[in-house]
Formats: structure tokens, C-alpha cells, sequence
């Protein structure tokens, strides 16, 4: 379970969430949920990532850590953390 309420993230060819390391760099992209203990909710969350929170990614170089900009704010992300976020791509 995650925090959505929602159960863990199922692929498809018909789902359209993936998770924030898979997100391409200039990427807009929707907070669906967090999947973790709560521990690792609760560091997602005091770093801005929750539910509904709209971001862009800045960097994703697909190794080492990433960077996304939620408003005027740039955050540098691990992977570990970033596997972890369920998004959902925003048409601009």
C-alpha cells in the first residue's frame, strides 16, 4: 500500500503512471503517490513531494541523482527516493 490509499503500482500498456526516475529531462509531471514505509513518506514529504504536486524535471541523466523544480524551487533526488514516486505525465 502507499499513501494514496491506492495499491502498488501495477504496469500496463493502458496505465500511464511510472515512477519519477523514469520521467524524461524538461518533463511535466503530477505526484499520483508514494510507495514506502513511513519513514520514507515522511522524508518525500518534508521535501515538498506529495500528492497532487505538480513538477518539471530538470535533470534526469538516468544515473546519480536527479533534479526536479516544484515552483521556484530546484530539489536534487536520489534514486532511491525517486523510484518510489508514482507520476503521472501533465500535458502542458
Amino acid at each position: 500500500m502507499c499513501i494514496s490509499g491506492k495499491p502498488r503500482l501495477k504496469r500496463s500498456r493502458w496505465n500511464r503512471n511510472v515512477t519519477l526516475t523514469e520521467a524524461k529531462s524538461g518533463q511535466t509531471v503530477k505526484v499520483e503517490s508514494i510507495m514506502g514505509g513511513q519513514m520514507m513518506v515522511k522524508k518525500a514529504m518534508d521535501l515538498g513531494l506529495r500528492p497532487g504536486v505538480v513538477l518539471v524535471v530538470v535533470q534526469n541523466a538516468f544515473r546519480g541523482q536527479m533534479v526536479v523544480k516544484i515552483e521556484d524551487l530546484k530539489l536534487g533526488i536520489g534514486r532511491g527516493i525517486a523510484v518510489k514516486i508514482v507520476v503521472e505525465p501533465v500535458k502542458r
